[in-house]
């Protein structure tokens, strides 16, 4: 038969199994956390648009803090392939977005410009247009007098 020694021993490394094994499990889960925190950061300093991913990255955590762990695994599995994607183009959406920023700012800074040197020439244009069937009449000359 088992001695007690031994039927002790077991029973403690089985519930050491079992307090164990969930800590392994929710560090590896914090460490793919972290990461995807990291091309969050990535991404977010490029421009582009995080909230959504944000927001599934907190309802995670908070799986991972109710001991979820499996759904947890499925859910940073989602957001590993979005984040990815995100990845690839993110150095377009950024050179997008800096077209349009500095291509705007261009635009507003030289619009005084074009109207100082357009405004003057508009003017002329619509008053001949508008005047050019007008009559002048010679009243009279000084000499006449």
């Amino acid at each position: 038969m088992i001695s007690l020694k031994y039927c002790t021993a077991l029973v403690f490394v089985i519930v050491l199994m079992f307090i164990i094994q969930p800590i392994a499990y929710s560090e590896d889960l914090d460490a793919e956390v972290v990461n995807i925190l990291n091309d969050l950061d990535y991404l977010y300093s490029r421009g582009v648009d995080i909230e959504d991913l944000v927001q599934k990255l907190d309802h995670v955590v908070k799986l991972i803090e109710g001991r979820d762990y499996d759904e947890a695994r499925v859910l940073l599995s989602e957001i590993r392939t979005e984040v990815d994607l995100l990845k690839a183009r993110a150095e377009e959406i950024y050179l997008y977005k800096s077209i349009y920023k500095y291509g705007l700012q261009g635009l507003v800074l030289s619009t005084p410009i074009l109207v100082y040197i357009l405004l003057p020439r508009i003017y002329l244009y619509l008053w001949f247009r508008f005047r050019r069937k007008w009559i002048v009449k010679k009243i009279g000359s000084g000499a006449k007098k």
